[in-house]
């Protein structure tokens, strides 16, 4: 009867170990996300190969942005315990499963038989020390963006609408067709609504995650951007891609399949999309574009519209990506960092930050201005 509870109480032990495993993973694998996300951020301007800058922007960062990036920098010092309490988690959870080699060779020895119930409360102190200086410095973003962010799209036009934590709707998203429909859950933030003369519009950062995991607790990145849209001011028959000549756009982010032709599932129904040749050879060296009607293709596609969608991708280191689908034009930049966060380490109190924002904001208008979508040369049906 002994050895029976005896083997019960090892499987016990085992079983306890391993749940605190678990944890321990999860925990590590959940924070080192959020650490990834606040501290391996990098500059939004790595994604331009040209910038636009208003000479009236300079004076608005002296006189009105400078001391308040001053003040709003202050509150990041409440996060200051995010670095240091992430490493503790790391070499807390190594040093568990070996507590001897620590306690056996130091001067609190004598706390050896104790060692797991010690790194245990050191572990959860500083999981919540952790999380607090996470919540702490999202609290310092969100401040960043309502006052700095804000302000910037203000001084672009003070008629956009600007909202931090919004994006745009999923359903302007699926209809664009320009990022792969297999993602669990969707993210995204700062949210512009405007209008520039006759031309309505929206955009936002989005990212699309995969379902979480044991080895990935809060899902993998699939697709990253900076997503815009606006009235064409035609009403489109078929579905018509571009997409960068030198990306996996097929495979990455549309339902597609096969060689020169491919396929889009819509409503439940598969249209086949043939590849469309036009003959600017500028053009094709930068894009591929499919179609379920080539003739619509090149329709939309006149040479202003294929000069002025080059005129954009040169512009932008990375891959750009459009559609017309509906009523509408998609646009998406693709990117690998959060484009309008505050910077973790370093110092805010940067014109640099301030002129890569206003470009970025500035997309909306030149998408707009490039390809002519205020002069009217369609009408509706």
């Amino acid at each position: 009867m002994s050895i029976k509870l005896g083997q019960g109480g090892s499987r016990r032990r085992r079983s306890s170990s391993f749940s605190f495993l678990f944890i321990i993973w999860w925990v590590i694998s959940f924070s080192f996300w959020h650490f990834k996300e606040i501290v391996f951020r990098k500059s939004a301007g790595k994604i331009f190969n040209s910038k636009t800058t208003d000479p009236k922007l300079f004076k608005l960062y002296n006189d009105r942005l400078k001391p308040k990036l001053i003040e709003v920098q202050k509150m990041r010092r409440k996060a200051q315990w995010l670095i240091p309490s992430f490493l503790i988690l790391i070499v807390t959870s190594i040093v568990y499963y070996k507590p001897n080699l620590i306690f056996s060779h130091s001067p609190f020895f004598f706390l050896a038989p104790y060692a797991k119930i010690i790194l245990i409360f050191i572990f959860i102190t500083f999981f919540f020390l952790y999380c607090y200086s996470v919540i702490k410095y999202y609290a310092f973003a969100a401040k960043y963006k309502e006052i700095i962010v804000k302000e910037i799209v203000s001084f672009l036009d003070p008629t956009w609408k600007y909202d931090h934590a919004k994006r745009v709707d999923e359903k302007h998203i699926k209809s664009s067709g320009l990022i792969k429909n297999n993602y669990s859950w969707i993210q995204g933030d700062d949210l512009i609504i405007g209008k520039i003369d006759k031309t309505e519009f929206e955009s936002s950062e989005i990212t699309t995650n995969s379902s979480e995991s044991f080895f990935r607790p809060m899902g993998k990145t699939l697709f990253k951007c900076f997503f815009f849209h606006a009235d064409f001011n035609k009403e489109f028959n078929g579905n018509t891609f571009i997409r960068p000549e030198s990306d996996g756009f097929i495979k990455k982010i549309g339902d597609f399949i096969g060689g020169s032709k491919k396929s889009i599932i819509e409503n439940n129904t598969i249209k086949v999309m043939n590849l469309v040749k036009l003959e600017n050879p500028e053009f094709e060296s930068f894009f591929q574009v499919y179609s379920t009607d080539q003739i619509e293709a090149r329709y939309i596609l006149t040479p202003k519209i294929m000069e002025s969608l080059v005129k954009i991708k040169k512009q932008f280191k990375n891959d750009i990506y459009f559609s017309f689908s509906g009523t509408r034009i998609y646009m998406a930049l693709k990117s690998d960092q959060n484009l309008f966060e505050p910077r973790f380490y370093g110092s805010i109190i940067s014109f640099n930050d301030i002129e890569i924002m206003y470009n970025l904001f500035y997309l909306n208008k030149l998408f707009i201005k490039e390809l002519n979508l205020n002069t009217r040369i369609w009408t509706k049906k």
